[in-house]
């Protein structure tokens, strides 16, 4: 709570890359290494308990599992609990068809090799995804940096279109040339580390413009360096913390969104939760404030909360009218259609500058 981890002067010498304030930290490695044994020697009892000796052989176990009989329940747990496959056995891994002008042949997306991208070949992927799929797209961004490095390809080299749940992590640290559309929703982690391309997610057409429809898990954009994220839903805690460079919309977040965040451009067509924008020392962010709460979920002492002018105007309207675009969002149709639908945006940014390594305070306690 000290709130100056974005100015590297934690005073527990925690969150710091400076020597004077890292020797205030009264931990030592090998408490850390003595905790993760303790830790270790505990799951092997419990595994030893249950007859495996690995977590591997635990996985999809659901043999294993039963409802706890001394909390009442209503739920009937059965088909969560029944065997999907047979015991020590897998489910298999989802399928992706590759289509591209490079070759005939058909890949796992995941498989795409260095040698497989070149500049003006665009590669075209569409399939099925699952929750158990995780860092999706980052194989892929690995290959374009192995090649071609941080400037990655042209826009639209790899396209990317995925249908279901996607797991953790999708679409991080996407490059360049990268869209990655997915019709669903994504769990923790999406676009962590970015630094180009596009993720847009989307519910299916049936299921699109429903209130307060959740369509990615916490801490999105974590991290972010570049590149542009659309989602036509709400998100969950921390989004866009630490986002240096990427321009996002998303209709609505939880708490602590944008924490220190120091670049790019973040749209919130819904509601924000508490602590919005803590530490925050660069960047923008429009949020629309019809309820007129944002004034009591942000810190007056570090941010300034203002009303758009002519130019955040232009900003806003030609990042809504790709949002719909790309998304089918009917909110930003409607924000786009109504006469004083930007009226009721405010440009959320720093009202102080970062401070610098000398002229940090040096506090003592947290």
């Amino acid at each position: 709570m000290a709130r100056q981890c974005h100015a590297n002067t934690c005073p527990v010498g925690i969150a710091t890359q400076r020597e004077d304030l890292r020797n205030a930290f009264s931990g030592t490695p090998e408490m850390l290494v003595g905790y993760l044994r303790l830790v270790a020697g505990e799951v092997r009892e419990i595994l030893a308990s249950l007859g495996l000796r690995a977590i591997e052989e635990l996985v999809g176990r659901t043999d294993l599992l039963r409802p706890r009989a001394d909390v009442p329940s209503p739920l009937v747990l059965d088909r969560l609990l029944r065997q999907p496959a047979a015991a020590g056995q897998r489910p298999a891994p989802a399928s992706f068809r590759l289509h591209t002008t490079v070759t005939d042949r058909r890949k796992p997306a995941e498989s795409i090799r260095a040698r497989d991208l070149r500049a003006g070949q665009p590669m075209i992927v569409s399939g099925a995804i699952a929750n158990t799929d995780r860092a999706f797209g980052a194989n892929v961004a690995g290959a374009i940096a192995e090649r071609y490095g941080d400037a990655g390809l042209p826009d639209g080299s790899v396209s990317m279109t995925l249908a279901g749940s996607a797991g953790q992590s999708f679409g991080a640290f996407s490059l360049p040339g990268m869209r990655l559309t997915l019709v669903g929703d994504a769990n923790d982690g999406l676009g962590k580390g970015m630094h180009g391309g596009d993720i847009i997610v989307t519910a299916p057409a049936r299921e699109r413009g429903r209130p307060e429809q959740v369509l990615a898990g916490n801490a999105a954009l974590y991290g972010a360096t570049g590149g542009r994220v659309f989602i036509a839903g709400r998100v969950g805690e921390r989004f866009g913390v630490r986002n240096s460079g990427a321009t996002a919309v998303v209709e609505g977040v939880g708490d602590h969104a944008c924490e220190y965040m120091t670049g790019g451009v973040v749209v919130v067509l819904g509601s924000i939760g508490r602590n919005f924008g803590s530490g925050m020392t660069g960047g923008v962010a429009y949020v629309c404030d019809r309820k007129r709460t944002l004034v009591t979920r942000t810190n007056p002492q570090y941010l300034d909360v203002v009303p758009l002018t002519a130019a955040d105007q232009t900003i806003v309207r030609q990042l809504l009218e790709t949002h719909e675009h790309l998304t089918g969002s009917r909110l930003a149709r409607a924000i786009l259609r109504h006469d004083r639908g930007l009226t009721t945006f405010r440009r959320v940014a720093s009202a102080v500058a970062p401070a610098t390594a000398e002229e940090a305070p040096k506090a003592e306690t947290a």
